[in-house]
């Protein structure tokens, strides 16, 4: 018996949409089993929790989500929450279905807190539920009173600057935007001169390395110079400069006894210098032969005679 090219077709689509379902269903962590169970809890907001959300014991994905209604419809009141576990977990009685945000996106998932408690759950119990408010909720929390406390400081703060002191606040700001733009036209002139004497500046550098340079390359001669010098110092400070001083010595004794013997009036020199007679007879013979130059010089014919023709007069 052959099959038609439309029951071909069709069986294909149906093996598609099987495929897909089961696909769907595996992603979202269904396994279609009669045996995994089912509990339930309840929250007055599920608010960013979703059909396929996960469930979470210690950080490990146990189950999903599977349906999220109203307990009564017609009150709308508590919200059901059924969730499918993936195979049968030991859950002690009293563990708690916390309802909380994975990420700051507010996406929510289940996660259960283990009572301590040797009495396990059974299939179909309902969790005691609680919702954790997370970091941002807490932080908001705490963030709120902060914020007020903030607004009605800045209004005690605008209510303490009267116009006088709002206006002393814009003098003051208003100098200091001068003295700012004093310090940049300052600091534009310094510029200005820099730049203006870079080529002075430059050529003193230039100047300074060459400097430098001629000292390292005449570093032989300066070391030759300071030996030399150390030399002579050794030399003088090696001479025999006791010697020396003993000739001066004995030069100075000589001296000190011509000087005792004058004043012992002993020699011609004493008698020149102590007797009065013979001074007074130099002094005369002096004045004698400067009177005799004098006379010489007015009366020259006096001393002196002679002719043109050789005759004397």
């Amino acid at each position: 018996m052959s099959i038609t090219k439309e029951a071909k077709v069709a069986l294909l689509i149906i093996g598609s949409a099987v495929i897909f379902v089961l696909g769907a269903n595996f992603l979202k962590g269904s396994r279609f089993a009669v045996v995994d169970p089912i509990y339930y809890a309840t929250y007055d907001n599920v608010e960013s929790l979703y059909k396929s959300s996960k469930i979470f014991i210690n950080g490990v994905q146990v189950g999903i989500i599977k349906d999220i209604e109203f307990e009564n419809k017609k009150t709308l009141g508590k919200i059901k929450v059924t969730m499918q576990f993936n195979g049968k977990f030991p859950i002690p009685v009293g563990s708690k279905a916390v309802l909380y945000s994975t990420d700051f996106f507010g996406n929510k998932a289940i996660r259960i807190d283990l009572a301590e408690n040797t009495t396990l759950m059974k299939e179909g119990s309902v969790f005691e539920s609680e919702i954790d408010k997370g970091m941002l909720s807490s932080l908001g929390d705490k963030v709120t009173p902060i914020a007020a406390n903030a607004d009605k400081l800045l209004s005690n703060a605008n209510t303490l600057f009267d116009k006088q002191q709002q206006i002393n606040v814009y003098n003051t700001i208003n100098g200091l935007n001068q003295a700012l733009a004093a310090l940049k036209t300052t600091i534009n002139g310094v510029n200005t001169v820099i730049d203006k004497n870079e080529k002075s500046v430059t050529k003193t550098l230039e100047n300074l390395a060459s400097i430098s340079s001629n000292i390292e390359k005449k570093n032989d001669e300066i070391a030759s110079l300071i030996n030399n010098l150390n030399s002579i110092s050794g030399q003088v400070k090696n001479a025999d400069i006791s010697k020396t001083f003993g000739k001066l010595n004995k030069s100075l004794d000589e001296f000190n006894q011509l000087l005792a013997s004058v004043n012992d009036g002993n020699g011609t020199l004493t008698k020149l210098i102590k007797d009065p007679v013979l001074h007074n007879k130099l002094v005369e013979t002096v004045n004698s032969a400067n009177n005799l130059v004098v006379d010489l010089k007015a009366n020259p014919k006096r001393y002196v005679s002679f002719s043109l023709i050789g005759k004397k007069q």
